[in-house]
């Protein structure tokens, strides 16, 4: 049974700036497990775990989504964490345009999916990021905080969002190892 999400990818010229970010948070003693650039993304929907008879209902909820909205520039900047400042699990890159765009999209995503039975509503408001980094325990905190701080003007860069991918997820001890299992057009 594949676990599943929908995502946004980033364009390979993106990864060697995830990369370098990420150099900086490497040389912190924070306790982190980093995203692997070449998978960088922005995800839309967790859908979890599905059937593998239900494949073709979650890519049909994909095309209608990717269809609903015309393709649109995303800009990535900015660095930030979740849940807080106080509870680090998350290290990020935050969208500074397209914000508008990736809402819908997602809102399209969790209504056709929610609708088909396929996937829980979110729980939490959608807040569009590329993960960088995970935090396994507390340590080293306050460096990724200062870090945070000192990059929250960095830029990553554009490009034209113009796909969605429906992916697979398969947790490994190298980390997750993400296939692409369906993709549509926006427009």
């Amino acid at each position: 049974m594949p676990r599943l999400f929908v995502s946004v990818d980033l364009p390979p010229p993106l990864e060697p700036k995830v990369r370098d970010i990420q150099s900086h948070l490497r040389g912190t003693r924070a306790d982190l497990s980093f995203t692997k650039p070449e998978q960088a993304h922005l995800t839309m929907k967790f859908v979890g775990n599905t059937p593998e008879e239900h494949l073709g209902e979650v890519s049909d909820a994909v095309d209608e989504a990717a269809a609903a909205v015309e393709p649109f520039e995303v800009e990535l900047g900015g660095t930030g964490v979740f849940p807080s400042r106080d509870y680090v699990s998350v290290v990020w890159v935050g969208v500074r345009k397209g914000v508008e765009g990736l809402t819908r999209l997602h809102e399209e995503l969790e209504r056709r999916t929610v609708s088909r039975g396929l996937a829980d509503e979110a729980e939490h408001d959608y807040v569009p990021h590329v993960t960088l980094a995970r935090m396994q325990s507390g340590r080293g905190k306050s460096e990724v905080l200062k870090f945070v701080d000192e990059l929250e003007d960095v830029t990553l860069g554009s490009f034209e969002a113009s796909r969605l991918r429906l992916k697979s997820s398969v947790l490994r001890d190298s980390g997750s190892v993400h296939d692409t299992v369906y993709e549509a057009e926006l427009g």
